[in-house]
């Protein structure tokens, strides 16, 4: 991110998140209860943010998905957490849209 700028994430269908839209700024506490999806949050955060090094690091380490995306939501969220593919997840990061 570019300090000062603020940039949006959203999350729709996103397992646990129905629905979560935040606003990031220089400094973003993200606070709830147990199970409600921060972890998520981050961790989809981390991805759009740093998808390149990312997939650098699995070519690297030589893990191969062959276009496997459950494996590979598995692979970044743990394990089962490909299930909320079949609600049909999506991103909005920084006004585009991405569908997975």
């Amino acid at each position: 991110m570019i300090k000062g700028k603020r940039t949006t994430i959203h999350l729709e269908n996103f397992s646990p998140v129905w629905d979560a839209k935040l606003s990031l700024g220089d400094f973003t506490i993200v606070v709830g209860p147990q199970a409600s999806g921060k972890s998520v949050f981050l961790q989809t955060l981390k991805l759009a943010e740093n998808r390149n090094h990312i997939l650098g690091f699995f070519d690297q380490q030589k893990v191969v998905f062959d276009c496997d995306l459950r494996a590979f939501i598995d692979s970044c969220f743990g394990r089962r957490m490909s299930g909320m593919l079949d609600r049909n997840p999506s991103v909005i990061w920084a006004g585009k849209k991405y569908e997975l």
